[in-house]
């Protein structure tokens, strides 16, 4: 085969690493089934492999199928004979003809050309390429086909960066890049730009142009910090920039060291105040971090007004959402993330933070998302403000219920080694998967269990996840799989939530997450990539206390957490009524459950207004008879209201909740294995054919959510007008995205929405505590219960309209010393 195909004279040429078997015998690039996913792209991108350059760095397959086999040495640093061979014809045809761009596809394309080892640093970048002495080639590398065939959100990625190669290969030369960078600004540079800005901000006009690129309004301007990592989060750069062509940083810490006397340090900080108290439209990349350390730091306070990582989450939503990401897919820029640590890291970050706020504010407006996007920007305030507050352990409680689960784990392992040493003589380590797997499937004989394979080509693998020990309690009668569920339990909760480390005010603290964005990427199937619009809880990296995610705390660890004044305050949570089942169920249309959800909450208004204990007992009793998870119970296992059990009523509501997102039969199981209920797989098969028979309108929803990404290109649109587009392989997973990105997406939203009322209008008065999906916790003085009982629930009552009703989800209220002791309050 030859190095290169194409019409002479292209401007653009895509270089693999080497072909597969299967395109050496078809004999040419992109021809082959594996390939045509990139192809694909190259379509949407606006070219083609007959309309540009196509082949391989190497022109034969190496045997191994891997680009390591072409070096002699496992670092890949020495090239065989038979790469330097190929790599000088490769430099012999690219000298000859001169394409313009090169789109290196792949990590020994991009090696080669670039000289870069690590292919992830330099992703989307046009940067120079090293290979001829005679020309410089501008080179832009993206990932491979079975890259995207694995992962299929990277279309979008390599569509978008095959479009900036065909946009830069009508011409020549490099972007000219016309950057004032000021990296170690002194003092007193560093006080008057801050002052020049306050000053242009006052006057909503430049004036004064003695600093370049400045318009004669300025835009906004950007910000950005780098802080030492743990308790304290010390500020060791300060970066500021008007333009995406000039940022200014000043150096406060060299390693622990200050960088500035006191007196010069001072005058900084004064003039940064100056700064966050002007007119200024401040832009941040991630605006929840930079607050918060601010404010920690020395308690200066930024308002602001544009976030290019939540920007990035609205628009791209199943996309990383780093800085050195969202540049790589909207700019023209050089890569600078790999040079952390040089001078001029910090100012870059800051000016092209402020470019891409250009770039991303046009797209959220084509696409109709700012409303959505203005109301995102109102929690940071919120956000930051629970961050660092945090919320009030009681570490005598935590002590308590340590030295019990401590005791409870003894007890299991006794337990545990009574049934090992009948069965092999002795006990075994039961956190080595080696010893369980022999004890159960040795010694004890029970069936073997496997991790499910990709494809009945890959070897069978022994398991004893979780997953493995469920199927064993339900085929088996042996009570060490149900005694090791229990055992793994315990230990979980003494390591990740009772067993926790709190400030010196005895508080733990948690980062949440708007619209659960991160800047990491998280596998499909998880909350977050489904529920856009729901916030997260993650570790916090400025105050590290606590178990890091308060979202996910059991119920047995929640009596810890407690008010700050708990003589004189109570704890109180509004929280949606079944909430996500009320929204599927107007969604979908399904009107004998619509009534009953209706009649429910006349019944439960009647209650908070109703002294009579006689009555207020008929009124909990007809409660009961429309409780949905009930009635699914009852339509489940053919039985009256009165006689559901309580496991009967656990499975009505968690077979509601799969089969509302098409989850199957294994996911129900393990919701019912959180019960201690083991059955067999066909059990939970046949409990969702009765609810599909029972339940017809849920299923047709489904059906027409597919519809509607067919017939939207993938957009859905919630209640809020938050529109979702959905990148990955269209198949089952995509579509219970999407059935989970309506309801899920619209609750977080009302929530959301609710909770930033309230605490714009009584945040000084009350204490916002903590955030859980479906519900907000507040305290406040227990004298006052019925009044911020009431604003909270005003706050939390807002209509949504959805399939053109009117809907209101009615709010329960309860109240209590701590979170594990809420009950349920009339008032």
């Amino acid at each position: 085969m030859l190095h290169m195909m194409g019409p002479e004279g292209s401007k653009l040429a895509i270089v693999r690493d080497q072909p597969t078997q299967e395109e050496m015998d078809h004999g040419r690039a992109f021809g082959t089934w594996n390939t045509k996913i990139f192809k694909d792209c190259m379509i949407r991108a606006g070219t083609s492999e007959i309309q540009c350059y196509t082949g391989y760095i190497c022109p034969k397959m190496h045997s191994s199928g891997r680009f390591e086999g072409y070096y002699t040495d496992k670092n890949c640093i020495f090239p065989s004979e038979y790469l330097i061979s190929c790599i000088d014809s490769f430099r012999m045809w690219l000298e000859k003809h001169r394409p313009n761009v090169i789109v290196t596809v792949g990590a020994l394309a991009t090696r080669i050309l670039t000289g870069q080892p690590n292919f992830e640093d330099i992703r989307g970048y046009i940067v120079p390429s090293c290979i001829s002495d005679k020309h410089i080639f501008k080179v832009l590398p993206t990932f491979p086909p079975m890259r995207i065939f694995a992962e299929q959100h990277h279309m979008f990625t390599v569509t978008m960066d095959l479009k900036k190669a065909l946009a830069s290969s009508m011409y020549p030369d490099f972007a000219i890049v016309n950057k004032t960078l000021i990296p170690n600004a002194t003092p007193d540079q560093f006080i008057e730009y801050c002052d020049w800005i306050v000053e242009s901000t006052e006057h909503n006009e430049v004036r004064d142009k003695r600093y370049p690129h400045a318009e004669e309004v300025l835009t906004g301007v950007a910000l950005d910090i780098e802080n030492t990592i743990g308790n304290g989060c010390h500020i060791t750069q300060f970066g500021i920039g008007h333009s995406g062509d000039y940022s200014m940083t000043i150096n406060l810490l060299n390693g622990k060291t200050p960088a500035l006397s006191e007196e010069d340090e001072l005058r900084v900080w004064q003039a940064i105040s100056r700064l966050a108290k002007s007119n200024a439209k401040f832009i941040a990349h991630n605006g929840v971090h930079d607050l918060c350390v601010t404010w920690l730091n020395n308690h200066i306070l930024f308002t602001i007004d544009f976030d290019t990582m939540l920007a990035g989450q609205l628009l791209y939503a199943e996309l990383l959402k780093s800085l050195k990401f969202l540049c790589s897919i909207c700019l023209d820029v050089k890569p600078w993330k790999h040079i952390s640590g040089e001078e001029t890291y910090n100012p870059e970050d800051v000016a092209n933070t402020k470019k891409l706020k250009e770039v991303l504010e046009k797209r959220l407006i084509a696409r109709n998302l700012m409303s959505i996007f203005r109301r995102e920007i109102s929690q940071i305030p919120v956000a930051s403000m629970m961050q660092l507050q945090g919320v009030r352990l009681d570490s005598n409680k935590r002590d308590f219920l340590l030295r019990i689960n401590s005791k409870r784990i003894m007890k299991l392992k006794g337990l545990l080694d009574k049934e090992a040493i009948k069965a092999c003589g002795s006990t075994i380590n039961y956190n080595s998967p080696i010893q369980v797997s022999k004890l159960l499937y040795v010694d004890l004989k029970l069936p073997i269990q496997t991790k499910r394979r990709k494809s009945v080509k890959d070897k069978q693998k022994t398991t004893t996840d979780q997953e493995a020990l469920i199927v064993l309690c339900q085929k088996t009668n042996s009570i060490v799989p149900k005694l090791m569920i229990k055992h793994r339990k315990a230990s979980k909760a003494l390591s990740t939530y009772l067993d926790i480390s709190t400030s010196p005010k005895n508080t733990v603290h948690t980062s949440y997450n708007i619209g659960s964005t991160t800047e990491r990427f998280k596998q499909k199937g998880t909350a977050d990539s489904k529920s856009l619009g729901r916030w997260s809880s993650s570790e916090s990296i400025i105050l590290p206390y606590g178990s890091g995610n308060l979202q996910s705390i059991p119920p047995y660890a929640r009596s810890m957490y407690i008010t700050f004044n708990p003589e004189e305050d109570e704890m109180a949570c509004g929280d949606y009524v079944q909430a996500e089942a009320v929204v599927v169920a107007y969604l979908s249309n399904d009107e004998p459950l619509i009534k009953s959800i209706e009649r429910g909450k006349a019944l439960r208004d009647a209650l908070r207004n109703e002294t009579s204990k006689r009555i207020i007992k008929i009124i909990k009793k007809k409660l009961r008879e429309v409780d949905m998870h009930r009635t699914k119970a009852m339509e489940l296992f053919s039985v009256t209201n009165e006689e559901v059990t309580s496991d009967q009523r656990y499975l009505g509501k968690q077979t509601r909740h799969a089969t509302n997102y098409i989850s199957g039969p294994r996911v129900l199981q393990a919701f019912a294995a959180k019960g201690e209920i083991y059955k067999e797989i066909s059990y939970w098969k046949n409990l969702m054919r009765i609810d599909e028979i029972r339940s017809p309108a849920k299923y047709k929803w489904h059906q027409a959510i597919v519809d509607e990404l067919s017939a939207n290109k993938r957009v859905l649109t919630n209640s809020f007008e938050r529109h979702r587009k959905f990148l990955g392989e269209w198949n089952e997973d995509l579509f219970k995205a999407g059935c989970a990105f309506k309801p899920q997406s619209t609750i977080g939203d009302l929530l959301n929405t609710g909770m930033v009322d309230l605490y714009n209008k009584h945040g000084s008065e009350v204490r916002i505590l903590m955030q859980l999906h479906d519900g907000m916790y507040i305290s406040y003085p227990k004298k006052d219960r019925v009044k911020w009982l009431n604003r909270l629930r005003e706050c939390m009552t807002i209509p949504i309209i959805i399939n053109g009703r009117e809907v209101i989800i009615d709010v329960e209220m309860k109240v209590g010393p701590n979170w594990g002791n809420l009950e349920d309050v009339n008032y």
